[in-house]
């Protein structure tokens, strides 16, 4: 139920087109790499439908770069690989995933 008189701020994001590559590949590694840590924290979580569910997004990517033919998809693409590949040692368990937070930190600076 929504209340006409509540005092809530929406803050808007606008999305231009002049917005550099750099931002969508950020983006897409960011969203992935909180998404996983999300996952990690939460123990009842699948960590094998956590990777289906992020396969499927990027084929969803893939058609929306074929049907709207934006370049910000196919950066975004990247990005969330470039997530996957950063993350790799923390989705199977061999590093904690505390210094998770630190490669996130460490590599948006590149």
């Amino acid at each position: 139920m929504i209340c006409a008189d509540s005092k809530v701020q929406i803050e808007e994001e606008i999305r231009d087109k002049d917005r550099p590559i750099n931002y969508y590949i950020y983006r897409g590694r960011v969203r992935y790499l909180m998404r996983l840590y999300f996952i990690i924290k939460n123990k009842e979580l699948s960590r094998i439908l956590f990777m289906f569910n992020q396969l499927t997004f990027l084929v969803k990517l893939l058609i929306k770069l074929i049907i709207y033919f934006d370049l910000k998809h196919l950066y975004n693409f990247f990005g969330t690989i470039i997530g996957m590949v950063i993350s790799i040692d923390t989705l199977f368990n061999i590093q904690d995933p505390d210094k998770l937070i630190k490669k996130i930190k460490l590599f948006s600076k590149i």
